[in-house]
């Protein structure tokens, strides 16, 4: 319900506990302000293509389904005086902070702090993180940069409630804690991230370049890096005015 545009939080608290009890779910929100919101729910439903059950269980216990009585004859029907209804409570009688009742599912979305550049750098080495952010700053290129894997899933996906949106991730493959390899595996399964993903390698054969595109990444550029190559990657993912070469 609403009141003088406010409302209770009655629906999103309901949607909660249809989403996680209902289906065993999860429901969260990103929060972009001055842009909006976007919520998202993760339900597993069952593939359409498989056979019915052979019994489907009642929706109701059986315990819990009373016996419908016999109406009433007209002999033994006796007239009960029915109370006139209360009088409506006044506007300013009503509580403006009035709270949901003790039994209403608690409201505790999973929120983010979201921000918003035009490429994540992933790669263990400090000086290359460094020439790849200088690189892509004085192309007028916004980044972020991580030194393993793993901190670059956390930051893509909001662990923490931090999340790192972008266009396009630059990820070496060979790192500790989390190779390039197992991050884009998670950052591709279910299309959990969706944007641009191009290897780095220093290993130029042919079989471990074939394996880095397999998991995900769109192509892959070999070390050493320069602002060619960078230029050139930034131009087809349309990141780089092209005035500016």
């Amino acid at each position: 319900g609403r009141s003088q545009g406010i409302g209770t939080g009655l629906g999103l608290a309901l949607s909660k506990g249809l989403v996680e009890k209902g289906f065993k779910g999860k429901i969260g929100f990103i929060s972009s302000p001055p842009f909006g919101t976007t919520f998202f729910i993760d339900v597993s439903l069952p593939n359409h293509n498989d056979p019915p059950p052979a019994s489907t269980p009642p929706l109701v216990p059986p315990s819990l389904i009373l016996p419908l009585a016999s109406p009433p004859s007209p002999a033994s029907t006796v007239p009960v005086p029915i109370a006139p209804p209360p009088p409506a409570p006044s506007p300013s009688s009503v509580p403006r902070n009035t709270t949901l009742p003790e039994e209403s599912p608690e409201f505790e979305l999973e929120t983010y702090q979201t921000r918003w550049v035009d490429v994540v750098v992933v790669d263990d080495g400090p000086m290359n993180r460094s020439l790849l952010a200088r690189m892509l700053s004085s192309m007028g290129v916004t980044c972020e940069t991580c030194e393993n894997g793993q901190e670059a899933v956390d930051k893509l996906t909001g662990v923490g409630g931090q999340l790192v949106r972008c266009r396009l991730v630059l990820m070496d493959k060979e790192m500790p804690v989390m190779d390039g390899y197992v991050a884009t595996q998670q950052l591709r399964s279910n299309h959990i991230f969706k944007g641009h993903i191009v290897g780095i390698t220093g290993n130029a054969l042919d079989a471990q370049i074939s394996e880095f595109l397999d998991v995900g990444v769109e192509e892959v550029i070999t070390k050493p890096i320069n602002r060619d190559k960078i230029e050139k990657i930034l131009r087809q993912y349309g990141l780089f005015d092209t005035s500016m070469s």
